[in-house]
């Protein structure tokens, strides 16, 4: 085998979710992600909500292949939601200040450069698709029954009815749930970490979370592809400056807290 044919081999696709403008969380996964043969890059949604940094979040969204919407992005560009809680619909409001170009104060309209940064990632936000087909997999935030409705795959109920909607559709990766996991037609588990999976047979693929993991591991959560097999992978990060700065710019400390037990 050629140098050549051996690089192609050995490529790789990341598959990122629910940033939720958590920096730190971010830059530890991508640099996790740069040590591999990763060329290719999808986020399946949710880069800012609950986070101290979305606009430096949606800085990075360019190098990626592409993005979905997910709800918490929905709500900070459109209306929000009244399953929101209190402390989430503080949050997208908090963010949608800090995004909207048309929200900025007096004194900053004299930065042209911060202008342009938020109508790009203003304009950004409010282009994303709810999925993306490729092949025969589906890329989602939520439920791929319905793409963008905001309802959860939680169940063996939920990931059946993704199933039935679409016959033609092998693979399924979604986020939402923070939770990783892996539904099969006939079975679901909770996947491990740095273990392949193979792509048969059919499945759904929770990828859990980026910026803030609830399956009770408080390590940012990724997958990567290749040809024959999937892994999910777990990075830590610096989760204490996480929480300072959800301190420092004004929104609740309960959203910081839970970011050190991963729940």
């Amino acid at each position: 085998m050629s140098g050549r044919s051996a690089v192609k081999e050995l490529q790789l696709i990341a598959l990122i979710s629910d940033i939720h403008g958590n920096l730190s969380a971010l830059r530890a996964v991508l640099q996790d992600i740069r040590k591999r043969p990763v060329d290719r890059i999808f986020c399946l949604g949710d880069i800012v909500g609950y986070g101290p940094n979305p606009m430096e979040v949606l800085d990075f969204m360019r190098n990626f292949e592409f993005c979905l919407v997910g709800n918490h992005d929905d709500a900070v560009i459109n209306s929000i939601p009244p399953a929101f809680n209190p402390i989430a619909a503080e949050a997208a409001r908090w963010t949608k200040m800090q995004v909207n170009p048309d929200l900025m104060g007096f004194k900053r309209l004299f930065r042209p450069g911060l202008r342009r940064r938020r109508i790009f990632g203003w304009q950004y936000l409010k282009s994303l698709p709810v999925s993306k087909r490729v092949e025969k997999a589906l890329f989602a935030h939520d439920t791929p029954y319905n793409p963008g409705c905001g309802a959860y795959v939680l169940s063996d109920e939920d990931a059946r009815m993704g199933f039935q909607e679409h016959p033609d559709i092998h693979l399924f990766f979604i986020g939402h749930t923070h939770r990783p996991h892996i539904w099969r037609e006939d079975t679901s588990f909770v996947p491990e970490p740095d273990v392949g999976y193979s792509y048969e047979p059919r499945q759904l693929v929770d990828i859990g979370a980026v910026g803030q993991p609830r399956d009770g591991n408080p390590d940012s959560s990724y997958v990567l592809l290749d040809k024959t097999e999937f892994r999910f992978v777990r990075v830590p990060y610096d989760r204490e400056k996480t929480c300072r700065d959800i301190i420092k710019v004004g929104l609740n400390k309960r959203l910081g807290d839970r970011l050190m037990v991963g729940k």
